[in-house]
């Protein structure tokens, strides 16, 4: 494995616990939760369009809402 992989892995298991807690919130929202967490561990941040790649791959993203 290359540390791309494992950098996404690492952000792949931090966004499925946001997600799996907060069922209703969205990439991001889930980015914004985890940029504040790697802040907070001196870790550099993660690009919103990552994060919503990382949800689509895993199946986490929202259904979408029409009225």
């Amino acid at each position: 494995m290359n540390v791309a992989s494992l950098c996404d892995a690492a952000e792949a298991l931090l966004a499925a616990a946001y997600v799996g807690a907060r069922p209703t919130y969205g990439y991001r929202r889930v980015t914004a939760l985890l940029n504040r967490e790697l802040r907070l561990q001196g870790k550099p941040t993660v690009n919103a369009k990552q994060v919503l790649r990382i949800m689509q791959h895993h199946g986490l993203r929202l259904k979408r809402h029409t009225a």
